[in-house]
């Protein structure tokens, strides 16, 4: 994942005023009101043309520059050395309920990558717990077994499936074909409402 190459922030009176309030604990739907936009998209709009991105962690908007370039992610420098499995796990753990924050800190495109990627390292989501668990040996080895079971009976349903479609292009031969020497396709009359149609 290419890291997104950012401009610094620029602070003026309203970041500012944005910045001082949401960390006072007022919401971004409250501060829009009180500052005259429309919806808080707005007021998302006007932080992002000013070189700031919404965390979602700390609920504030921080500068681009910190949360594109890993430098505001001081959880992985503590993880380095550790497979991305278990950063995963640990990001999860430590409170981290946006799984796309989580997928893109991590170098995924998007949170069904990290899923997919999660699920080939043998682990499953346990959403009593909010985090991946590590599947068990017995619950890979049955349904692996079950696997070769379907995947025989899925081949005979689709031998079924195909069986009739070699025997039609075996009797290909036996089909009429254009004949060579007109060289054109044989006309038929439709009828509509009852009447033939002349082409």
């Amino acid at each position: 994942m290419a890291l997104v190459d950012c401009k610094e922030p620029v602070f003026d009176r309203q970041v500012d005023k944005i910045l001082g309030m949401l960390e006072d604990g007022t919401d971004r739907v409250e501060i829009a009101e009180k500052l005259g936009y429309k919806n808080p998209m707005s007021l998302d709009n006007y932080m992002r043309w000013r070189n700031f991105s919404w965390d979602s962690r700390q609920r504030n908007f921080v500068p681009a520059t910190e949360r594109y370039s890993g430098r505001g992610r001081d959880n992985l420098m503590q993880l380095h050395g550790t497979s991305k499995a278990a950063l995963i796990i640990s990001l999860f753990s430590q409170g981290e309920s946006d799984a796309k924050d989580i997928a893109r800190q991590v170098g995924f495109d998007t949170h069904t990558e990290l899923a997919s990627y999660m699920k080939r390292k043998g682990y499953e989501w346990d959403s009593l717990k909010g985090n991946y668990i590590k599947t068990s040996g017995d619950k890979i080895q049955q349904s692996g077994g079950h696997a070769h079971l379907d995947e025989n009976a899925s081949m005979a349903v689709m031998l079924e499936n195909i069986l009739p479609l070699l025997k039609n292009l075996q009797n290909t031969d036996q089909q009429p074909s254009i004949s060579e020497e007109k060289q054109s396709l044989p006309r038929y009359q439709v009828k509509v409402n009852g009447s033939p149609c002349v082409p």
